[in-house]
């Protein structure tokens, strides 16, 4: 058995306010069989939330304003596929972090990993169907431009029947900072297979 003395822990409460705006492109020409892009604006407004230094031994309050820009759409490549359209997602994301200095060297900590003053991802996802949709394969890739990290995602799902539905995934990770951002999961490329049956 383990004993420990009791210790107390504070959560201090987010404080938020956010939105979404989402719209369907329909002045844009549909040029060569694409379809109308889909636009959508998601933000968010955290003021006061709680931050650490790296070490962990001082707490700071900050604002921290997200927002991020997405657009899919469907393109034809019929060499690849006759039969139906690639669908394009895209995103960029911006996280701000106020009243501190930029820099690498002036990073604190959240709860969901080390941050700088600013922080800049993308990610992009392509996938298509076959068969009726019975078979889906996807790739899907993730890059942290702030700490140059990324992870690429491979997926092939096949659905079987209305029961059985088979799925063979990978996932890359890689990076170029040290001991940041997805570089920690070097070592952790990994090949999953999964069996689900539906009653």
């Amino acid at each position: 058995a383990l004993f420990h003395p009791n210790q107390a822990a504070f959560f201090p409460i987010r404080k938020m306010v956010g939105g979404m705006y989402a719209r369907e492109l329909g002045f844009v020409p549909r040029i060569a069989g694409i379809t109308s892009p889909f636009l959508r604006f998601e933000w968010a407004y955290m003021w006061d939330s709680t931050f650490s230094n790296l070490a962990g031994t001082q707490f700071e309050n900050h604002d921290d304003l997200r927002a991020a820009v997405s657009m899919e759409f469907g393109i034809p490549i019929r060499w690849l596929n006759p039969d139906q359209l690639f669908k394009l997602t895209g995103q960029y994301y911006v996280r701000h972090i106020t009243d501190i200095d930029p820099g690498e060297d002036k990073r604190i900590s959240s709860t969901e990993g080390p941050v700088q003053k600013y922080n800049h991802m993308t990610s992009v996802s392509v996938n298509t169907n076959f068969w009726a949709s019975r078979i889906v394969p996807t790739l899907a890739w993730n890059h942290d431009w702030t700490n140059r990290g990324y992870i690429l995602k491979p997926i092939v799902s096949y659905a079987y029947s209305n029961h059985w539905m088979f799925t063979l995934s990978g996932t890359l990770f890689g990076g170029r900072k040290q001991g940041q951002s997805y570089e920690v999961y070097d070592h952790k490329d990994f090949v999953s297979f999964k069996v689900q049956y539906k009653f």
